[in-house]
């Protein structure tokens, strides 16, 4: 019996091992909340510290900044898919290529770098694409 459970404990013990990292905060993110994703970078490992919610934003369904080092992360939820490329692509027309920085963009939520060097870093924690 005390085989059996020392076996059963280490086993345990080895699958909890695979849980950590950057794929376990993946699946604890909340993508439909700005302050979610944000938290989910600073846990991954990407410093994403003294968040700041903008209740005045207009168009994201919530918005928000942080900091990274001397930089700042925006990271912004939308409705759906369709509401963010509508909103991307009026900026786009109105401000050309100065519409918003680097980027890593999902479903329906975007994250908003000051620096490109930054965006495989939180690629890896969140997925989505680099823009």
């Amino acid at each position: 019996m005390t085989r059996v459970t020392a076996a059963l404990v280490t086993v345990s013990v080895l699958a909890l091992a695979g849980c950590g990292g950057s794929d376990s905060a993946t699946r604890s993110v909340d993508y439909t909340s700005a302050a979610s994703i944000a938290s989910a970078l600073d846990k991954g490992g990407f410093d994403c510290t003294v968040w700041t919610p903008n209740p005045a934003a207009v168009g994201p369904r919530e918005s928000g900044s942080c900091a990274h080092g001397a930089t700042t992360v925006t990271v912004s939820t939308f409705r759906s898919a369709e509401q963010m490329q509508s909103l991307l692509d009026s900026a786009k027309k109105a401000f050309g290529a100065k519409a918003s920085g680097p980027s890593v963009q999902g479903p329906a939520w975007l994250v908003t770098l000051d620096d490109k060097a930054q965006a495989p870093a939180v690629q890896k924690i969140l997925g989505g694409s680099i823009r």
